[in-house]
């Protein structure tokens, strides 16, 4: 059942909760759910009695729904009883509405709840007062369920004093009516903030959550992704695709492939990129302005970058029906159990795939223009992803971010310039590390700069267990420490990205502080590379 406040439900519900006691004699309603945080790309968003659909700006909205429902939660206790005898339709004819009465556990208060959702004029009704039940003032609570105005939810409208213990009301059709000895109902005094669009740049790198957790602003469609001790050597967590079985399929809609997203629906120019390592042989992509998945159709509609063990890649459309338009396609050594890093920028109708740092396709399509971020694995396979990562574009084709390696030495721009007796370096160091090439110090005051022109530099490190704690920062700014150490040695991991900074030339530096973790056994700081943004960075094009 759609609960929000713009389709018929509240209607239906408040026939419910009366006629499921007339008709059933049933106690109890569940509303599922009472609250929903479900992005309204995806089945089923609305479903709820209040939405909050945009976690990032705390925005909520009250649904009519929820009035339909408080005429009744509002106005009795538990352990409160119906009373047989004043239950019923109006005039004995269903299409006049029904009402219901409940005694408290006092046996003088009580509450009638009242709805006229099917009848098409006004009418009266009498009440006369027995069984010992309260023959003092009732208050009369009204909500137009006709209405799109919350000035007429949830309204006190009157109060009436019974006359020889019986009193008559007049009652509109399309409402729901409480009249009650109790008080102290009320509708609330919060206001929500105000709705925004969630802001970029967005980094996620899974680090800040225990395992077995879910990942903040991520939704899981099929599947089932949580965070996890991350593969192949790689410290930290990473978000994994967990479930290795096919479930029991609901009947009621199609069977996706497991798929997660995030972000802001509206999200438009944007560039994103992740690192994903498939556990078996299979696929994983990484989707561009993606709308969440048809329920019935089964597609995951958006742009996706896909990449197969087996060594192929393909950048392709896909539709709410699961078919697919191929826009570029090719080969490269993938595998299994090995780290890649996939990203896509989509920017008007340019759509350009990097794999590694390589770029593969550069093409142009219109189809999609708006759209979260996706991560999809094919049936039933384990995958994780680390390092998630989506920054703003302008609305014009621009360039990508620039990756510099640790090996690119000088004193130039866009250079990593050593200063200090302590450096070493080596080519072909590893297989995880970015370009395999490694540069380490554990000299206290040894530096290394970076001299570059952009909006943002995030640096990627080293970390392993003798790495020690180094010190960042730009342009000469306050320090931040970051540590190297961790119990099991990886390369290419974000260690620290720069605040937003003025369009222009900037220059960071790495400084080793000769100090460690008590858990390690060294003080090496170990850059791998950076990666610059040359362009502004704001809020995505909406």
């Amino acid at each position: 059942m759609d609960r929000s406040t713009t389709t018929p439900a509240p209607p239906p519900l408040a026939r419910a909760i009366n006629r499921n006691y007339i008709d059933g004699r049933m106690t109890a309603t569940i509303n599922w759910n009472a609250v929903g945080s479900v992005y309204t790309s995806l089945p089923n968003a609305g479903d709820s009695l209040m939405e909050a659909d945009s976690p990032w700006s705390g925005t909520y909205q009250v649904g009519k729904s929820i009035w339909a429902t408080a005429h009744t939660s509002q106005f009795t206790q538990p352990g409160w009883r119906y009373l047989d005898s004043a239950t019923g339709y109006l005039g004995g004819a269903r299409n006049n509405g029904s009402y219901v009465a409940l005694k408290s556990t006092n046996g003088r208060d009580y509450s009638t709840i009242i709805e006229t959702t099917r009848a098409t004029t006004a009418q009266t009704a009498t009440f006369n007062i027995t069984g010992g039940l309260s023959t003092g003032t009732v208050h009369v609570w009204a909500t137009n369920l006709n209405s799109n105005n919350p000035a007429d939810f949830f309204v006190h409208t009157t109060d009436i004093t019974p006359v020889g213990g019986s009193y008559t009301v007049t009652l509109q059709p399309g409402y729901v009516y409480s009249i009650t000895t109790t008080t102290g109902q009320g509708t609330g005094i919060t206001t929500p903030p105000a709705a925004r669009g969630m802001a970029l740049p967005y980094r996620e790198n899974f680090d800040s959550y225990p395992t077995g957790s879910l990942a903040k602003y991520f939704a899981d469609i099929a599947g089932g992704f949580d965070t996890s001790t991350c593969a192949a050597g790689r410290a930290g967590r990473c978000l994994r695709q967990q479930i290795n079985i096919a479930p029991i399929e609901w009947p009621l809609g199609s069977s996706s492939p497991p798929i997660t997203v995030a972000g802001d629906p509206a999200w438009s120019n944007y560039r994103v990129s992740v690192d994903a390592l498939l556990e078996q042989t299979g696929s994983v992509d990484l989707i561009g302005r993606s709308n969440g998945v048809s329920q019935f159709g089964g597609g995951s509609p958006g742009y996706h970058l896909r990449i197969t063990s087996s060594g192929r890649w393909s950048l392709f459309r896909q539709d709410a029906n699961a078919r697919d338009t191929v826009l570029a396609s090719g080969t490269k050594a993938i595998g299994v159990n090995t780290w890649h890093t996939l990203s896509l920028n989509l920017n008007g109708t340019a759509i350009q795939a990097t794999i590694d740092g390589t770029a593969v396709a550069s093409v142009t399509d219109s189809q999609w223009r708006t759209g979260h971020v996706g991560l999809m694995v094919s049936k039933w396979k384990r995958a994780q992803f680390d390092n998630v990562a989506v920054t703003a574009l302008g609305g014009q084709p621009g360039p990508e971010e620039i990756t510099v390696d640790d090996s690119v030495s000088g004193a130039g721009p866009n250079q990593f310039n050593y200063t200090g007796p302590g450096w070493q370096h080596c080519t072909d160091c590893g297989d995880d590390l970015y370009n395999k090439s490694n540069s380490w110090d554990a000299t206290a005051g040894d530096t290394v700069t970076v001299a570059f022109s952009g909006t943002r530099i995030a640096f990627y490190g080293v970390m392993d267990p003798q790495h020690g704690i180094g010190a960042v920062s730009v342009d000469g700014g306050n320090e931040t420490t970051i540590d190297f150490y961790a119990a099991s040695r990886t390369g290419d991991h974000l260690l620290w990205t720069s605040p937003v900074l003025t369009d222009g030339n900037h220059t960071f530096r790495l400084r080793a502080t000769g100090t460690r973790n008590p858990a390690s056994t060294g003080a090496y700081v170990v850059p791998d590379r950076v990666n610059i943004t040359p362009g502004p960075v704001g809020g995505a094009t909406r």
